[in-house]
């Protein structure tokens, strides 16, 4: 790169996360930390790693200790942002909390910008952490308090960045691995959707995010196409009832079963057995 740039150090006495407002343009530079950057008023392009990029309020952007940026406004007078500095040791703590794998991932980014455009829930979600973390006076007693807002509050944006991450189906995360483990055991299905989802490390508006993101199926789907091949293959090669069928893949109905059934098998399970059971006709 032909440009001239600074560099900005953490220093050891700052909080492992902290956060500014600013209002005005920064010039090239990089830095020994992680930091979220949030447009929240106005536009301006933002230089990064030798590419001009325009920026709109409510763009979110992750820049890494290996970046290079800078910030010009459209009209300082009229813009501002929010930069979120995360230490490198609490940037991966954070990551492994909730067992992502950010850094791989970014690494394979090579040079690729990790940006996302907030929806208005989410950023009020993000301005409700920073009033709640700004309302309580500082003291060492609400030390601890307000870290763990500013956990919470960076938690909540690396999630959302994450989602965003193209899908690498060689790659699945650990989490997911495991579960579609378990999915392959037949006992498993026996299990209510709350049993079997206790153990995921996230709520589960973003979990059903990441896993249509790498199944490219809704994990409803994809637990009712396991609880039916399970049951067909029951169908098939028992007599056991259909009620107790039905009750053994944990569905909250024998209706809701005959649905789904039909719905995947184009038959009811009465018929399926007809045709396809040991006792075939």
């Amino acid at each position: 790169m032909d440009h001239l740039y600074l560099s900005h150090q953490l220093n050891k006495s700052e909080e492992s996360i902290s956060y500014h407002y600013a209002m005005n343009n920064f010039q090239l530079h990089c830095h020994d930390y992680y930091e979220i950057m949030i447009m929240t008023k106005g536009d301006a392009v933002h230089t990064f790693n030798g590419i001009d990029y325009n920026v709109k309020e409510n763009d979110v952007w992750l820049i890494t200790p290996q970046d290079i940026h800078g910030l010009r406004c459209s009209d300082p007078n009229n813009s501002s942002h929010l930069n979120i500095v995360i230490s490198t040791v609490n940037f991966t703590q954070l990551c492994n909390s909730i067992n992502i794998s950010y850094l791989s991932q970014i690494n394979d980014n090579s040079n690729k910008p990790l940006t996302i455009k907030l929806s208005a829930h989410d950023s009020n979600k993000i301005i409700h952490f920073i009033s709640k973390h700004q309302s309580i006076p500082n003291s060492q007693n609400n030390a601890s308090t307000k870290n763990s807002i500013l956990n919470c509050l960076t938690l909540y944006i690396l999630i959302n960045l994450y989602i965003s991450l193209p899908a690498n189906s060689t790659n699945l995360p650990t989490w997911l691995e495991t579960l579609l483990y378990h999915l392959s055991q037949n006992e498993y299905l026996e299990k209510k959707p709350s049993e079997i989802l206790k153990t995921i490390p996230y709520s589960y508006s973003n979990f059903e995010k990441l896993f249509k993101k790498y199944m490219n199926t809704s994990f409803v789907n994809y637990l009712n196409k396991k609880k039916i091949e399970y049951a067909a293959y029951l169908l098939k090669s028992t007599d056991i009832p259909i009620i107790t069928i039905a009750n053994s893949i944990a569905m909250p109905s024998l209706g809701h079963f005959y649905n789904v059934f039909n719905k995947l098998t184009g038959h009811s399970p009465y018929e399926y057995r007809r045709l396809y059971g040991k006792h075939k006709k």
